[in-house]
């Protein structure tokens, strides 16, 4: 006996991956510095960005805003 429509396979994970990078808790600036110089705009474009490259390419983000903000991704998604 069939009831209802079949439950579509929802990864918590891939939905976390979308999720804008607003969601993350960095300042004002460095949202707007991330918006405005790279391409990122997931957490997932955080979590591909080889060697922090793009964050990196952003003025007043250096080596350990760029750590911090993979760790913020990071965590965002291991929840």
């Amino acid at each position: 006996m069939k009831c209802g429509r079949s439950l579509s396979d929802a990864s918590i994970y891939e939905e976390l991956l979308k999720v804008d990078i607003g969601a993350l808790p960095l300042t004002p600036n460095k949202l707007a510095g991330l918006r405005e110089h790279t391409s990122i705009r997931t957490v997932s474009d955080i979590l591909l960005d080889e060697e922090s490259r793009q964050i990196r390419s952003v003025p007043y983000i250096g080596p350990v805003w760029s750590a911090r903000i993979h760790r913020y991704a990071e965590e965002f998604v291991s929840v």
